[in-house]
């Protein structure tokens, strides 16, 4: 526990990121950080200075990002550079893809559209998770989005807030523990078991709790591909709503089917709710 002397020790932007103890054991130290962030205040204000909030200082780079700089940077000094830090696919976009997109901009097609989709884009979008994952869907259930990390964050500061705790892979994207931060909830990492295809149960066994509000599921998983078998989504299913009602969030790419398509954690979860 810490000591009002070892403060002086400790640089002010440590104690700053650190998220205080609720437990008797380190309300001492909660009590030291919010004096060392008042202090920063002050002396920022003082300097007419940029504030941050605690939210914001939970925040942190994203790895692969900084590694990409950094290659980037190499790069432009003449390095020959394999990028292996961005999950991105090595060719270019399809032909047919590109020419889509420049015959919409032509068009006029660079106005304000309806905020969750086109209506073709949308109905597009049912009918192939219709097809591939087994699970009926209309165009009204589809929202369009700018990537992942949207759909991802919006539910989770929808669902979670503080006191509540969220399961999430780990290794996994690192998106996941920032969005549960930034809600105000305890992110509860479980590891993966060794061929990386889905959670180590018995890990997952001892996490969840009453206080368990969301199951990040991610499958086929980011990064290390696995594909997490039936028996492991319906134990997930059956252990999340065990002790009442809880939210179990699917969170995988739709560039691949699965093979059986209802074996898709999406699929597996809809019918399980049904019955």
């Amino acid at each position: 526990m810490m000591t009002p002397h070892a403060t002086a020790l400790v640089p002010a932007r440590i104690l700053l990121a650190r998220r205080p103890r609720t437990s008797p054991a380190g309300r001492a130290e909660a009590r030291i950080v919010r004096t060392v962030r008042a202090a920063e205040d002050s002396r920022l204000r003082a300097k007419k200075e940029y504030v941050p909030t605690d939210r914001v200082l939970s925040l942190k780079n994203e790895g692969a990002y900084a590694v990409l700089a950094a290659a980037n940077a190499l790069e432009a000094k003449g390095r020959d550079i394999v990028h292996l830090e961005i999950g991105q696919p090595g060719f270019p976009s399809p032909p047919h893809v590109v020419d889509a997109g420049v015959e919409a901009i032509r068009g006029g097609k660079t106005k304000y559209s309806n905020p969750s989709g086109t209506p073709n884009l949308k109905l597009s979008i049912a009918e192939y998770v219709t097809r591939t994952r087994g699970v009926e869907t209309s165009p009204d259930q589809v929202v369009v989005g700018p990537g992942a990390k949207p759909g991802l964050f919006f539910p989770t500061l929808a669902l979670v807030q503080p006191g509540d705790e969220v399961i999430y892979p780990d290794p996994g994207f690192p998106t996941y523990r920032a969005m549960i931060e930034v809600a105000g909830a305890t992110p509860v990492p479980v590891p993966l078991r060794p061929d990386g295809a889905s959670f180590d149960m018995d890990a997952f066994r001892s996490k969840i709790s009453a206080k368990t509000k969301l199951v990040v599921l991610n499958s086929p998983a980011n990064p290390t591909g696995g594909v997490m078998p039936r028996e492991d989504v319906e134990t997930v299913a059956a252990l999340a709503t065990e002790n009442g009602e809880r939210r179990v969030s699917p969170s995988l790419p739709l560039t691949k089917p699965l093979s059986p398509p209802h074996d898709a954690p999406l699929s597996l979860l809809t019918h399980l709710d049904a019955s």
